[in-house]
């Protein structure tokens, strides 16, 4: 069943730029505070009860949010002229890894409250280290790592060690990926319209979504049985609404008047089977750069876009906002033990 969510759609530029443009666009600029909106919920959990809690994007900074409570906690303040982008639960939920930037980029581990952050690899001005992945023994993170190396410019997926140690190239390209819980699968979204899936045992690759299926894809994300893979996606035709007369680009989309309400080609979520066969349309909210993350049992997921923060069941039966507007950025959830 597909998910529908009523709102005027409001179509805008994506902001398909070069992250290493956007980086140097970005330092020094602000947003305001985002309006909140939390749905609030029933009785708190006993003391030894496990609680689920989300890992998100707020205003630049990273937030940890109880979904059935509607309580939130800033684990993460946005640096000075920078922002948190990206942030993961470790797979004990113990800990959060983050991508920093403001002058450098740099992947950071940090206690799940936000206290005693280490950086664990930092890229020199101009060198992108993004998008960390925990491995499954907590060991190790997969990063995006993307700059100049000497005169050579190079994108790739990295496997690095929490206590250092020579990385390991696991994919190349400047993509949106995911690894599978279990270790086994890489899903890397190629030219941005298709998704490979690489066996990271044997080093096999085969086509999981082709590229003639969709106009975008982004953001894919294995479900907690590593079986499914989430992603989203806009199907042929959809069309970006034009920047402003004599702007280039870039300075359109952070001058447009339509910046605060749309930022792109507008997407859904969809969903795959790892063994095959046709995408499966979960969503149809038409939404604003959704990333999605899995409950723990599977059953749900919760989307972060600009619009909104919410949570449906895969089935599409149940839906609710959290959160109103939303952001970009990153959404992970996890449960925990309550102490």
């Amino acid at each position: 069943m597909i998910v529908h969510q009523n709102r005027p759609i409001r179509p805008g530029l994506r902001h398909l730029i070069a992250p290493l443009f956007c980086a140097t666009l970005i330092f020094g600029w602000s947003s305001p505070d985002l309006a909140l909106r939390l749905a609030a919920q029933t009785d708190s959990p006993g003391p030894s009860d496990a609680m689920d809690v989300l890992l998100a994007m707020r205003g630049r900074g990273l937030w940890s949010i109880d979904p059935d409570q509607g309580t939130m906690n800033e684990i993460v303040a946005r640096p000075v002229s920078g922002y948190i982008s990206n942030a993961r639960w470790s797979p004990d939920s113990s800990r959060v890894a983050y991508a920093e930037s403001d002058a450098t980029w740099r992947v950071r581990v940090a206690a799940a409250d936000g206290s005693g952050a280490r950086t664990i690899v930092e890229g020199e001005r101009g060198v992108v280290y993004d998008a960390p992945v925990w491995a499954p023994d907590g060991q190790s993170l997969f990063v995006l790592h993307a700059g100049l190396m000497g005169a050579v410019y190079i994108a790739r997926i990295e496997r690095i060690g929490l206590t250092g140690g020579e990385p390991e190239i696991v994919g190349f390209g400047f993509a949106h990926f995911d690894v599978s819980p279990d270790g086994q699968w890489l899903a890397s979204v190629r030219l941005g319209r298709a998704i490979d899936l690489v066996n990271l045992q044997t080093g096999e690759t085969r086509i999981l979504v082709p590229e003639d299926r969709f106009a975008v894809i982004t953001a894919p994300r294995f479900d907690p049985a590593s079986r499914r893979l989430a992603f989203s996606a806009t199907i042929p035709g959809a069309l970006p609404t034009p920047v402003p007369p004599g702007l280039f680009p870039p300075i359109g989309w952070l001058f447009s008047a339509g910046v605060a309400s749309a930022h792109g080609l507008l997407q859904d979520v969809w969903v795959v089977d790892l063994d095959g066969g046709a995408p499966t349309q979960l969503t149809q909210t038409e939404s604003d750069d959704p990333v999605v993350a899995w409950s723990p049992d599977g059953s749900q997921l919760a989307i972060l876009s600009h619009e909104r923060l919410m949570t449906t069941s895969v089935d599409g039966t149940r839906a609710r906002t959290l959160l109103a507007p939303g952001d970009f950025g990153s959404v992970d959830w996890t449960n925990r033990q309550v102490r």
